[in-house]
C-alpha cells in the first residue's frame, strides 16, 4: 500500500507535466526495458495526476499505438480525417514542445524521472560484493560488511555500518555521493575510493579525483550527522589520487601512497591480500578478517617478522604453507579453531 513515505509530492502541473514528457522521451528511444515499464506504471498507481498528465501527451505525440502497445495508454478511439490531421499537426507542435521542455531538465540536471534507489547490502566473512547502482557507480563490499544505500533526485548517500567498501562514484555535480561513517562524512562528486570503518576510526584511500573528509560537530548523532547542512560540519582534509587518511574526531594519520602501495591496499577488491615488508603480526590480523580460524602467534620473533608476497583472501592453509616453505614456520592446531604458529624446530606440523 502507498505511504506518505514512499509518494513523492511534485509541487505543481507544471512539474508533473515535465515529468510525464521525459517518460514519453525515453519510450519513445529504443532502449525500452520490463524494468522501465515496471518503474512507469509504479509511478502511474501513486498519482492520478501523473498518469492524465501522461495519456494526454502521449495521445498527441505521434505515436500512441506503441505506447498502447504496453499497455501504458487506453486505446485511442478512431479518428476523422480531419482531427488526424489536426491531431497530427498539434502533435507535432507539442512533441517539440516536449523535447526541449526535456531538454532543459537535462541541461539543469533535474531529473524528475530519475529512477531513485534505496537498498540495504550486507557480506559474509569471506564474502564480497559487487554492487550498480542506479545513479551508474559501482560499490564493491569487502568482507563482513554492511551499507545502506539510499539515492533520490537530489542526494546520493551510503552509510557504511562495518566493514569497508570501496566506491566508484559516477559523476553528477548536483548530487554529491556522501558516504557516512562512524562520526565522519566522506564526500565526493565523481571518483573512486575506499572506506574503512574499525571501530570509531574512519579509514580513506582515494584511487581517482579528490575526496572531502568531514566530522560531525559536538555529541550529534549519526542520524543527526546525515540531516545536517553541508556548512555545519567539520572539514578534517581533502585527499586526492593516492592518498590516504585515518581519522575519528580528528585527524589521526595522513599519508601519500606510491602507486604500488595503493594497489595492494586494493588488492582485496580481486580476492588477494599483498604484503611488502609487513610484520607477520600484520598479516595474521589482516587474515583474520576472512575466516573464522583463530590465528595466534605466541613468539615474538614470529611476530615480527617481515612478510613481502600475496595470499589468497580467507586461505589460511595456502598462508601457512607459504609461511613452511619460505620461512619454516608451521602452523600447530590446538583445537577444532586455534592454530599457533611457530618455528618447525620447536613443534611438529600437525
Amino acid at each position: 500500500m502507498a505511504t506518505r513515505e514512499n509518494i513523492i509530492e511534485f509541487p505543481d502541473n507544471n512539474v508533473i507535466e515535465e515529468e510525464a514528457a521525459a517518460w514519453i522521451i525515453r519510450l519513445d528511444g529504443d532502449d525500452v526495458t520490463p524494468e522501465m515499464i515496471a518503474s512507469l506504471k509504479g509511478r502511474m498507481r501513486k498519482s492520478p495526476r501523473f498518469e492524465e498528465a501522461f495519456k494526454r501527451l502521449a495521445a498527441v505525440w505521434g505515436d500512441a499505438d506503441r505506447l498502447a502497445a504496453y499497455r501504458l495508454i487506453d486505446p485511442l478511439p478512431e479518428k476523422s480525417r480531419a482531427a488526424a490531421s489536426w491531431s497530427r499537426f498539434i502533435g507535432g507542435a507539442i512533441a517539440a514542445c516536449l523535447v526541449l521542455a526535456v531538454g532543459a531538465i537535462v541541461l539543469n540536471t533535474s531529473h524528475f524521472w530519475v529512477a531513485t534507489e534505496q537498498l540495504t547490502a550486507e557480506t559474509a566473512k569471506g564474502e564480497r560484493r559487487e554492487i550498480a547502482l542506479v545513479d551508474g557507480s559501482v560499490v564493491m563490499l569487502n568482507t563482513d560488511s554492511e551499507v545502506h544505500i539510499a539515492i533520490d533526485r537530489r542526494s546520493r548517500t551510503v552509510i557504511l555500518e562495518a566493514g569497508e567498501a570501496h566506491f566508484a562514484v559516477a559523476k553528477d555535480p548536483d548530487r554529491p555521493f556522501r558516504v557516512f561513517a562512524a562520526g565522519g562524512v566522506v564526500e565526493a562528486v565523481g571518483t573512486a575510493f575506499a572506506v574503512r570503518l574499525i571501530d570509531d576510526e574512519v579509514d580513506v584511500t582515494v584511487e581517482e579525483g579528490i575526496v572531502e573528509v568531514f566530522r560531525r560537530t559536538g555529541e550529534n548523532s549519526q542520524a543527526q550527522l546525515q540531516q545536517e547542512d553541508r556548512d555545519s560540519w567539520i572539514s578534517i582534509a581533502a585527499l586526492s589520487v593516492n592518498e590516504r587518511a585515518v581519522f575519528d574526531d580528528q585527524q589521526k594519520r595522513r599519508e601519500n601512497l606510491e602507486q604500488s602501495a595503493l594497489a595492494r591496499s586494493l588488492m582485496w577488491r580481486n580476492g588477494f591480500l599483498s604484503f611488502a615488508g609487513d610484520p607477520l603480526a600484520d598479516v595474521v590480523e589482516e587474515m583474520r578478517r576472512y575466516t573464522d580460524v583463530d590465528i595466534r602467534i605466541e613468539d615474538e620473533a614470529i611476530a615480527t617478522l617481515p612478510i613481502s608476497g600475496s595470499f589468497e583472501a580467507g586461505n589460511v592453509r595456502g598462508m601457512f604453507d607459504s609461511l613452511e616453505r619460505a620461512f619454516n614456520i608451521v602452523a600447530v592446531k590446538q583445537s577444532s579453531n586455534i592454530i599457533v604458529l611457530s618455528y618447525k624446530e620447536e613443534k611438529e606440523n600437525l
